[in-house]
């Protein structure tokens, strides 16, 4: 794991069952976030594998998650999107909300007035629906 960028939580979950939860904060500076991801998916098989990652992403899988709507660096979206699939993940929250366009981190008009949805949860395939 990245030293201060990750918290990798246990706990009873079900009957004898247990949830694995990994909370993050990736870097802002997209050659950093795309190398934070590749370095978790690297040391996976050194952990309990996560059912539900959270927290700060600092980029956006799609441009309708920013305002206004650009591309995040492409790099970075591949590295995530590659251990996303190896765990077998969705965002719960866009999975009930296809299009609904909510931001969760806005800037002041007098920083540019940007808005994004860096801050998400995404969990095993099969916990959705909840």
């Amino acid at each position: 794991m990245v030293p201060g960028r990750g918290l990798l939580i246990s706990a009873s979950w079900q009957k004898d069952e247990s949830i694995n939860i990994l909370n993050i904060y990736s870097p802002n500076k997209p050659t950093e976030n795309r190398a934070f991801w590749e370095e978790i998916h690297d040391s996976i098989i050194h952990i309990p594998q996560p059912d539900v990652i959270l927290g700060d992403f600092n980029f956006v899988k799609d441009p309708m998650d920013r305002l206004p709507a650009i591309y995040d660096n492409q790099n970075t979206i591949e590295a995530w999107c590659s251990l996303k699939s190896h765990l077998t993940l969705s965002d719960g929250w866009r999975a009930c909300f296809p299009r609904s366009l909510k931001y969760c981190f806005s800037q002041t008009p007098g920083q540019g007035g940007h808005q994004s949805h860096i801050d998400r949860i995404y969990v095993k395939n099969e916990m959705i629906p909840f």
